[in-house]
């Protein structure tokens, strides 16, 4: 060995009086300092796999015993059900549960929901999974990553919602007419729809865009011609739906003599009588074939013409009127137009349906038609649900009087074995268990009496 300072030659291993001998015991000692870092390193790098091996363990086994919660039913992960949002679009309603204050995270719609009553409720329009326009779209496989946190700051992954959505049509409700088919008395009728606000319509060819209002509500006017059946055409685009066609069917009898009612012409009446107007040949002959008022009818030189129709009984009273004229068929009109006295009125006029009335009612009811009765009493039985027709029993504890009443008031619904109050009046007679019972129409109806 040579001195590193000197030059001089040293026994292997010999110390030098200038210090620089020994080169030996600095290596081993950074190699000792080097192998206590690496064990110091593994003995980390282990703590660090069994902790996170432990953390994985402890979600694996959380949700294995989630897994078995749900396949036993100790557990409902989610409730989807299919809904109808209010202003017509479909939906899916997703319900997760938690406790109170929990917060719970959908990445894939990028919206937190908390949990109130126990509950989180995801309302989900089922367009706002395609786009603007998705005519060559016919589903949508969806799967949502629910992840629940608690208050404490807690974490856990819920089940995913996995769930089919087909492509939405774009929605449409045609609120007049009622039915298809109907039979209209005017040249010009007045359609209402009802769409997504925001929606592109055409009706009858016609865009209508700009005449939806803030509600979807859509009016147009629509020539309806004297050849049968009209059919007229909708067309609705709501974005991210499928376009709706639908055709409506109007129909006005052939006429070789025009004749027709004024197009703002009501088929209800508060009072015994109504005032009918419209437009007819003025070449023709005007009658009316059903009870009116005495010189009511007035037809003048353009062929305009009025008279007031009598309403002879409650609910509805056929009003017909016909136009004749020489070398061509006669044009008839005939509608149905429902009196319904005003409250008071109809009231007044009540019987109390006691023991004497009702046995008087049941022998003579043909001769009792119109006659106004209180019923008061417990609903047994509905027997029909349009119109609703159901049993009611106005006698006491010791005798049963039982009528059956069809429903006609703004009440839309009965309860079974609840107690009303039915101001009704006679229309004839009902064959129920084999027995005659007589047959009323409640005009007004009060909700169930308090117990």
């Amino acid at each position: 060995m040579v001195c590193p300072n000197g030059g001089r030659k040293l026994g292997e291993g010999s110390p030098c009086a200038c210090g620089g001998g020994r080169r030996r015991a600095p290596r081993a000692g950074r190699k000792r300092a080097l192998r206590s870092a690496a064990k110091r390193i593994g003995f980390a790098t282990t703590l660090l796999f069994f902790a996170v091996a432990a953390v994985l363990g402890h979600y694996w086994l959380s949700d294995r015993a989630d897994e078995r919660r749900y396949a036993t039913g100790e557990e409902i992960p989610y409730i989807l059900d299919e809904i109808t949002l209010p202003d017509g679009r479909p939906a899916h309603a997703i319900t997760l549960f938690g406790r109170e204050g929990d917060r719970i995270t959908i990445r894939e719609l990028d919206k937190s929901y908390l949990v109130v009553g126990g509950v989180a409720r995801i309302e989900i329009p089922d367009g706002d999974w395609f786009d603007a326009r998705p005519e060559g779209f016919v589903s949508a496989e969806i799967t949502l990553i629910p992840l629940r946190t608690s208050e404490d700051g807690e974490r856990r992954r819920l089940q995913p919602i996995r769930f089919e959505v087909q492509t939405p049509d774009s929605p449409l409700r045609v609120v007049s007419p009622a039915v298809d088919g109907v039979e209209v008395f005017t040249r010009v009728y007045s359609m209402s729809i009802v769409v997504v606000p925001g929606s592109r319509v055409l009706i009858d060819g016609r865009d209508y865009t700009f005449s939806v209002d803030r509600l979807g509500r859509v009016t147009a006017p629509v020539e309806v011609f004297a050849r049968g059946e009209n059919a007229v055409s909708i067309v609705v685009e709501t974005p991210h739906h499928r376009q709706t066609r639908r055709d409506v069917t109007l129909f006005r009898k052939r006429q070789e003599i025009n004749l027709e009612l004024a197009q703002n012409t009501s088929f209800t009446s508060s009072r015994k009588t109504a005032a009918f107007s419209g437009i007819v040949d003025p070449q023709a002959t005007l009658s009316v074939e059903t009870p009116y008022t005495e010189d009511s009818l007035k037809v003048d030189a353009n062929g305009f013409y009025s008279f007031t129709a009598q309403l002879e009984k409650y609910g509805m009273n056929a009003v017909r009127i016909r136009a004749r004229m020489e070398g061509r068929e006669d044009s008839l009109i005939s509608f149905q137009v429902k009196y319904t006295p005003s409250f008071p009125e109809y009231t007044n006029r009540a019987w109390r349906l006691g023991k004497a009335e009702y046995e008087e009612l049941l022998k003579y009811n043909a001769l009792r038609t119109g006659q106004v009765y209180l019923c008061r009493g417990e609903v047994l039985e509905v027997v029909k649900w349009e119109p609703t027709t159901f049993i009611m029993d106005v006698g006491t504890a010791e005798e049963a009087r039982l009528v059956a009443i069809e429903n006609d008031s703004r009440l839309t619904s009965v309860a079974v074995g609840a107690r009303y109050e039915a101001y009704s009046d006679g229309v004839g007679a009902y064959l129920y268990n084999s027995r005659s019972l007589p047959l009323l129409v409640t005009r007004y109806m009060e909700p169930p009496e308090s117990p």
